[in-house]
């Protein structure tokens, strides 16, 4: 795992852009991905960032989730096993909660931190905490995809009218 911050010198216009982006919901292979907006351009700065800290590997999904407070999403604790071999995490927010976050998890019964192939994670009693990365604004994660994770708060959250907001990008081998 890498946490870099501070990634965008241009953070703030980047971030309220994307405030004001258009949100659908999209189906994808792993189900319904909730209030997405798709970034299908290849010269978005997060995904020529992505790439070269991910060497021999490239985009294959992008975007953007606003998740807004008491939005239901698909799933809590997962892995992107079946979307890439990276994922990449670019946090949004000016304003968030200080236990936000990402929390990433080992399953207890097997004391393994990744999936081996796509899992039901749904029994949240099968897995431990075993680290977490706080929100800060400008700042990207970059993880193996098969790595067991989850936002931090189940119910997501909204500050001054801005809801949670994270740039996803999934990588595979070129």
């Amino acid at each position: 795992m890498q946490i870099f911050d501070d990634v965008l010198d241009s953070f703030f216009l980047y971030s309220k852009n994307a405030l004001n982006l258009e949100y659908s919901d999209i189906p994808t292979p792993a189900g319904v991905f909730k209030n997405i907006h798709l970034i299908e351009d290849a010269n978005n700065p997060l995904a020529r960032i992505s790439e070269a800290l991910c060497p021999g590997h490239k985009v294959l999904l992008n975007f953007i989730r606003k998740s807004p407070l008491n939005q239901k999403e698909p799933n809590y604790i997962h892995s992107d096993i079946d979307m890439g071999d990276y994922t990449v995490l670019f946090y949004l927010n000016n304003k968030y909660p200080d236990n936000e976050g990402t929390i990433f998890y080992e399953r207890t019964a097997t004391k393994k931190l990744k999936a081996e192939d796509i899992e039901d994670c749904s029994d949240s009693s099968q897995f431990k905490e075993s680290v977490i990365v706080r929100m800060r604004k400008n700042r990207i994660i970059v993880f193996p995809a098969a790595l067991y994770h989850s936002r931090a708060l189940i119910e997501n959250f909204e500050i001054d009218g801005e809801p949670r907001l994270v740039q996803v990008l999934f990588l595979v081998k070129k």
